[in-house]
Formats: C-alpha cells, structure tokens, sequence
C-alpha cells in the first residue's frame, strides 16, 4: 500500500536490511473528540485500528460524554478510513 512507501525503504534494502513491520499512527481532531489511528503492515496484513479519545476526569464522566454517541462515532470513524484510505469495512475473518 502506497501509505507505507516512505523515502527511506530503497536505503533499508541497499543496506540488507528487511522491514518486518511499519506503524503510521495520527491523532485527528473530529468533533469535540480526538480520532486515534494507528495504521500497521506486516508480512502482506494491513491492519487500521481506531479509538476515540476526549480528557475526563473521571470514568462516571466519560461515560455520560459517551452516552448515545457509540454508533455515531462509530459510523465517523468508518467515515474517515472511507475518505482518507478508500477502506471498506468487511466482516473479521476470525484470525
């Protein structure tokens, strides 16, 4: 995937050396929240995880921030792999 193609890959292999596994990792401002992604490719496996953060002070608080909005910021979250990474969700394979 071109997302992982960085200036630095033709120097790693003339040097012999193998890239076993690379991280891109973003923290995006999307609403009131922070979007946190992390993209990882290893051995041909792409692999996007998501986590939306906001600053609480307690857990009884955020969970009241998070009352109502899970499948919203569900749905956002599926929205930016769409518009940033063309990515469609498809069912786990179960590995």
């Amino acid at each position: 995937m071109k997302l992982f193609d960085s200036a630095d890959q033709r120097k790693i292999a003339e040097g012999g050396y193998v890239i076993k596994k690379s991280e891109l990792k973003h923290a995006v401002e999307l609403d009131e929240f922070i979007l946190n992604t992390t993209c990882t490719s290893a051995k041909g496996n792409f692999d996007i995880r998501l986590n939306f953060h906001r600053n609480v002070a307690s857990a009884n608080q955020a969970a009241e921030e998070l009352e109502g909005k899970a499948v919203s910021l569900f749905k956002k979250g599926i929205g930016f792999l769409q518009d940033v990474y063309g990515c469609e969700l498809e069912a786990p394979d179960g590995n």
